[in-house]
């Protein structure tokens, strides 16, 4: 598999918590943990690492400060021979493509935040309630950026422990790398993999468009 088309941006800096040459070469040459029958045969890709997401809210949406830590999109060409990501759901004969995705991530990295946000005792308020405030916060940044506001957002929690675990969207792991996301890709129940569909008919329009959902979060909603 050939690297020098698999581009990872950062946007606003870098994120400590993340070695940003281990999330790329996951990504060109992924080992899944436990078996997988995924086919991974991507030669060109757009990764981009949107680190600080600023949550402004002036409506009432309920978003809690520093849920987001940084913000990973990744999207696909569709029409280019012989390159893909094929996601096989596990327990299922059914295989999915992936072409783009918007993964909000919070980031955790010791126990005091961890209790902070005690998802343990309040799984499905973060399950249910957190996700669909960051979907509808960012359907409304999308709006206001002049673009189609039917975008579906994918937040996940990712808690850095020694134990490799995957419930629902929160992800225990010593790494953060696309090794675990394809992981957590497969166990999931999403039906499709295509957080914004005008991406994937017009792939080179994406750079400025989110550079575009940038400027707009400064701004808030």
């Amino acid at each position: 598999m050939k690297s020098t088309s698999i581009k990872l941006i950062k946007i606003n800096g870098e994120n400590s918590n993340i070695d940003y040459d281990l999330l790329k070469e996951s990504f060109v040459n992924p080992k899944i943990i436990d078996q997988s029958e995924s086919t991974f045969k991507c030669s060109e890709a757009k990764i981009f690492v949107l680190n600080n997401i600023p949550l402004i809210n002036g409506y009432d949406i309920k978003i809690y400060e520093g849920f987001i830590d940084f913000l990973l999109i990744v999207a696909l060409p569709w029409n280019l021979s012989g390159s893909y990501i094929s996601i096989h759901k596990k327990h299922t004969t059914q295989y999915i493509y992936l072409n783009n995705l918007i993964i909000p991530v919070k980031f955790i990295s010791n126990s005091n935040e961890k209790n902070k946000f005690d998802f343990d005792k309040k799984s499905e308020f973060t399950k249910v309630n957190h996700n669909q405030s960051l979907k509808n916060y960012f359907k409304i940044i999308f709006y206001k950026c002049g673009l189609n506001y039917n975008v579906n957002v994918h937040p996940l929690i990712f808690i850095k422990n020694n134990e490799f675990t995957i419930d629902g969207n929160i992800i225990k792991n010593k790494t953060f790398d696309f090794n675990i996301i394809f992981k957590w890709l497969e166990l999931n129940d999403l039906n499709e993999y295509d957080s914004y569909k005008r991406w994937k008919l017009n792939y080179e329009q994406i750079d400025d468009d989110i550079l575009k959902i940038y400027e707009q979060a400064k701004k808030g909603v």
